[in-house]
């Protein structure tokens, strides 16, 4: 492995500035809603780092495991990629994914025990995902069930992260509440970057357009999306911030609509960018609502 085919292989399947920019907003939004519930200020400093730390390391590592788990259909639908033509191996990604996971769980007990605990929890439930749950031939044929089985793992990482800036995690709405809206945003951005124009469509490549047709898998998406923005409502504080986070739908559901009465590659790839910025508005839009009401310290 070299350092330039390392670059390619983050670029094409891993780009990490998009991934630092969202999964620290998403943070923001989890320390956000540590903050509603326990009434003090968002922890950021030591706290933030260490919490994008353990999220960005763990959401590496699954893109790992997948590598893994899909490396023998990857071969046939996307026999262009960095993996699949040997530019860097399993056996790189391997140690990468080790690395990754050290880091991450080195992050997590900084944060504290039950942190730790629920990232160790996030880790099991990873390496189950990884051969998954011993049905993989069955949930292979059960998309939507598919997704649903594996998102669980983002709720036991906010879990974490929620405990590391709270020193537990309770059944307080506001953590209720986090926990729903990273598990929509997440499960939009999955249904978002697997839709595809009629002619993109190859043998060996799982997407919610093949199993669903577009009408339908852009519904789910569109249903996706309406949870997301119902999830962070108990999140905000006036019916202000509740009108910008209804009306950053209206994007989402245009680009939608349009990729349904023209699929391309260019509406299908417009509709996954606006699923990331809703669920990136959606996490600010939280953050900006626990600082304003509860400040913010270095800690």
């Amino acid at each position: 492995m070299t350092g330039p085919h390392l670059r390619a292989y983050l670029r094409e399947r891993f780009p990490i500035g998009p991934y630092l920019v969202l999964i620290t907003a998403m943070t923001l939004a989890t320390l956000g809603a540590a903050s509603l519930a326990t009434a003090e200020p968002v922890r950021v400093g030591a706290t933030l780092g260490l919490s994008v730390l353990v999220l960005l390391c763990a959401f590496f590592h699954l893109r790992v495991f997948d590598e893994h788990k899909d490396y023998a259909k990857d071969l046939q639908a996307h026999p262009e990629r960095v993996l699949s033509r040997g530019l860097i191996t399993l056996a790189d990604l391997r140690r990468l994914g080790g690395l990754a996971i050290a880091l991450e769980l080195g992050a997590a007990a900084l944060l504290g025990a039950h942190a730790l605990a629920w990232t160790v929890a996030a880790l099991g439930f990873s390496v189950l995902m990884r051969y998954e749950f011993g049905v993989g031939a069955w949930l292979g044929r059960h998309l939507v069930l598919y997704a649903l089985t594996h998102n669980p793992v983002v709720g036991l990482l906010l879990a974490a992260v929620l405990a590391g800036a709270s020193g537990t995690i309770t059944t307080h709405p506001a953590m209720l509440a986090m926990l729903a809206l990273g598990t929509f945003t997440s499960l939009g951005f999955e249904i978002g970057r697997k839709l595809r124009a009629a002619y993109e469509e190859r043998d060996g490549q799982d997407t919610y357009t093949a199993a669903l047709g577009i009408p339908r898998a852009t519904l789910l998406l569109g249903v996706v999306q309406l949870g997301s923005v119902a999830s962070a409502l108990p999140l905000l504080p006036s019916s202000n911030t509740d009108v910008v986070a209804a009306l950053l739908l209206i994007p989402a559901t245009l680009t939608a609509v349009r990729f349904v009465r023209a699929p391309s590659t260019a509406t299908r790839k417009a509709v996954e960018g606006v699923s990331s910025l809703l669920a990136l508005g959606l996490y600010v839009l939280v953050a900006i609502a626990a600082i304003t009401t509860y400040g913010a310290r270095f800690s």
